[in-house]
């Protein structure tokens, strides 16, 4: 994975290399203490300079990412307490983009659905999201989505509180902040998700690091 921009801030040039010696690093990435404080799904140790990746719960090379590259990341820069990252899920095309044949919705119009279902897992029981996150991943979901197929995929993950998150995405609680992404998302130049994992850096100006992919 080749790093851009702004590595002297991680002190960190090159490729990420592998420690293979944590199991499946993505479903047990640490999460930061009063996860209630952030608004999106965020893995590390809190008060480190914090990466966004931008992706979709349908597309492969998300996909292909978080099972063959992110638990790289993990290792190297996560779980050392060297970067955290937040996941926001790109439901809705960014202004003035269409690569997916819409010129609205990112893949289809299930993904606001399964962005805010999602929303409503890390809300409800963030200890165990990421590793929801992976199995989402794992199995790609496909198709029309229904909120009975995100509890299904919750019970799957063993979420105890999928009920509870599945309730709070039925009731519009995530509806503005999922669609907000897309005008982040245009705003740090993603047009698409790319299928090579490269990340570009930038500084943000209340000193954390934006990297998308």
């Amino acid at each position: 994975m080749r790093l851009t921009g702004g590595t002297a801030l991680l002190g960190f040039a090159g490729t990420a290399s592998a420690d293979h010696t944590t199991a499946d690093p993505v479903s047990g990435a640490p999460i930061p203490n009063n996860p209630g404080q952030y608004t999106y799904a965020t893995m590390g140790h809190g008060g480190n300079p914090t990466a966004t990746l931008y992706g979709n719960f349908k597309c492969p090379y998300t996909q292909d990412f978080v099972l063959n590259n992110l638990e790289d990341v993990i290792r190297e820069f996560v779980e050392p307490g060297r970067l955290d990252i937040r996941f926001r899920a790109l439901a809705y095309e960014p202004p003035g983009h269409s690569s997916h044949g819409s010129s609205y919705y990112f893949i289809s119009d299930s993904d606001p659905l399964i962005s805010e279902s999602a929303m409503g897992a890390w809300n409800a029981e963030a200890d165990e999201y990421w590793a929801f996150f992976r199995d989402m991943f794992e199995n790609k979901v496909s198709g029309n989505v229904s909120y009975d197929d995100m509890r299904a995929r919750m019970n799957q993950s063993d979420l105890e509180e999928r009920d509870t998150a599945i309730s709070w995405a039925k009731d519009g609680r995530y509806e503005d902040t999922v669609y907000q992404t897309r005008y982040a998302a245009g705003d740090d130049g993603v047009t698409y998700t790319h299928r090579r994992s490269n990340w570009t850096a930038t500084r943000h100006p209340r000193t954390t690091t934006r990297r998308i992919f």
